[in-house]
């Protein structure tokens, strides 16, 4: 049980921005973790977490590359997904939140240098999305590795590789 409530603490405290008194019912974010490969046919899943901090799953393959061209903006994606998504579990709102103030500052940062560090693995990006705004751009891993270098980019995908054990550990680095 002390394991559990020590696990819970680091998550809570890895989008720490500042501490919060109430829970918040909903954000103006959104967040998404988008896995995409081209090799041997197409695929498209993911995970989803809604300004409520509702978790959802989903596989949006059969929409193939035109689907997932017309999902940019946080309601574009969310119109494209939604026959797809399953809700699987909810958010600690807190840490939501907390993530969501973080994504301003996760806009305007300088980034690694894209590097090639795999082949055939496909793509997975860790996406913030402010308001109705584009996607923020956290990481993308997968066959290159290119990194938003803010703390808060960092700490947001932290606590979202926390949501899908699928995402907590992608091989190529």
């Amino acid at each position: 049980m002390r394991t559990i409530g020590l696990f819970l603490l680091f998550v809570g405290a890895s989008c720490a921005v500042k501490q919060q008194t109430e829970t918040p019912k909903q954000v103006d974010a959104s967040f998404e973790i988008r896995y995409t490969n081209y090799s041997k046919g197409f695929k498209w899943r993911g995970i989803w977490v809604d300004k409520m901090g509702q978790v959802y799953q989903y596989d949006a393959t059969e929409l193939g590359l035109e689907g997932q061209k017309k999902a940019k903006s946080a309601a574009s994606t969310f119109e494209v997904l939604q026959p797809y998504l399953n809700r699987v579990s909810q958010a600690d709102m807190h840490v939501v939140a907390q993530c969501a103030e973080g994504l301003s500052v996760a806009a305007t940062a300088k980034f690694s240098e894209r590097r090639l560090v795999c082949f055939d693995y496909g793509q997975v990006l860790f996406l913030g999305y402010q308001g109705d705004q584009e996607a923020v751009t956290l990481l993308e891993s997968g066959d290159h590795i290119h990194e938003n270098l803010t703390k808060e980019a960092q700490d947001t995908v932290k606590w979202m590789k926390t949501l899908d054990a699928a995402y907590a550990d992608i091989p190529c680095k």
